[in-house]
């Protein structure tokens, strides 16, 4: 089988599921909280609730042999942890007074969750709540260690058709996304008993494909880039930029506050001032203005985080390009941040016009994507013998 990956979900492609995804919109957020060990998995199931629900995000807990599980913690007010400690109460025994408006799932097997509970003590901090499944877990390739015992896709459905019962619309979402994941679990299954595969460890080490996305082939490409800082434990979208590929065109908005003004060492951090933000737009005004300039366009983002500021907050449903994933693809390894890779294969970066920080980072992106999208036209992607 083809080891090469989707640049958006990093599955091998022949087991991507991201083409058969919808995208449930839902009230309650989700806070997937990853195990290290989780994140490359090839079975695991929380990138299908984190491109298949509207409030979804995914943290990775740091990790290594000598360093200790610590996520920052959440803003505890209306949160909840997903979790069957001995003090958890049932989730559909809640009322509405009760139901969180944030609920946190661990990702892993189940001795890795605990080592995640074990090593963050806000996380025991949190109200805890179970799931009382009507019926065992449909995941054939992971044996779940007790029949109560669901993956993470399918206690984040269940713990959402108990929380949001009236959400319009919510129900046949749910049934959409269940339905993939129970057509990658085929497809995993019937891979994993084919009679002429070869096991993983007696098959020659081999590097997946190269090919760079060819979505940068676009007629419009546009790198984007959003700033969404934390303010009291809230985050808003306070400025979007965008850049044509081609040049000639950009895009910048800069948004009120809703909440609260973010400190002067944020402010400060991303370069923009109080008195700008004060005159800025509602994110109304910013989303059909982006949806008029962006028409007919691919996004392309370094970071998986803008491309998700994208899809929630701009409600963006045309096609992106993860722009790291495909870089890392072709190169191997860790390549840090959009300026380290620019800086690796000597790219300057582009001029961009825009407040803040936003101009030097675009202009890195710009120059990667644009690299990238000239190497689409070879016939082989030559790779020194260096890199790995």
């Amino acid at each position: 089988m083809s080891r090469e990956r989707c640049p958006r979900c990093l599955r091998v492609t022949a087991h991507c599921m991201c083409d058969a995804l919808p995208l449930v919109e839902h009230r309650t957020e989700i806070v997937i909280v990853q195990h290290p060990r989780e994140r490359f998995h090839p079975v695991g199931t929380a990138p299908l609730a984190r491109f298949g629900l509207a409030r979804c995000r995914l943290v990775r807990a740091p990790g290594g042999l000598a360093r200790a599980l610590e996520v920052a913690p959440l803003d505890a007010a209306g949160t909840a942890l997903l979790y069957p400690g001995p003090h958890s109460l049932p989730m559909d025994e809640l009322d509405d007074q009760a139901r969180p408006r944030r609920l946190v799932v661990l990702d892993g097997t189940w001795p890795q969750s605990k080592r995640l509970y074990d090593a963050n003590p806000w996380l025991a901090a949190l109200p805890q709540l179970r799931l009382r499944p009507a019926r065992p877990s449909a995941w054939q390739v992971r044996m779940p260690p007790r029949p109560d015992c669901l993956s993470t896709l399918e206690s984040i459905v269940a713990a959402l058709r108990a929380l949001e019962p009236d959400t319009p619309g919510l129900d046949p979402g749910l049934d959409a996304l269940l339905a993939a994941f129970l057509k990658m679990n085929e497809r995993v299954a019937a891979f994993m008993h084919a009679g002429d595969r070869t096991p993983r460890h007696q098959r020659p080490r081999t590097r997946g494909s190269r090919r760079v996305p060819a979505e940068l082939q676009a007629p419009r490409v546009l790198v984007v880039y959003g700033e969404q800082p934390a303010s009291e434990g809230e985050r808003e979208l306070l400025q979007w930029v965008a850049v044509g590929l081609d040049g000639g065109e950009s895009f910048e908005a800069l948004l009120r506050p809703a909440h609260s003004t973010p400190s002067a060492r944020q402010l400060a951090h991303i370069g923009i001032t109080s008195d700008e933000l004060a005159r800025g737009e509602s994110l109304a005004a910013t989303r059909a203005r982006f949806a008029e300039f962006a028409r007919d366009a691919v996004l392309v983002a370094w970071n998986p985080r803008t491309l998700r500021l994208a899809r929630e907050e701009l409600q963006w449903r045309g096609p992106t390009v993860f722009l790291k994933a495909a870089y890392t693809n072709l190169r191997g390894g860790n390549c840090g941040h959009a300026e380290d890779a620019a800086r690796r294969e000597g790219l300057l970066p582009r001029t961009v016009s825009c407040r803040g920080r936003a101009a030097a980072h675009l202009g890195h992106v710009a120059a990667i994507a644009a690299w990238l999208r000239a190497r689409t036209a070879a016939p082989r992607l030559q790779e020194p013998s260096s890199r790995r």
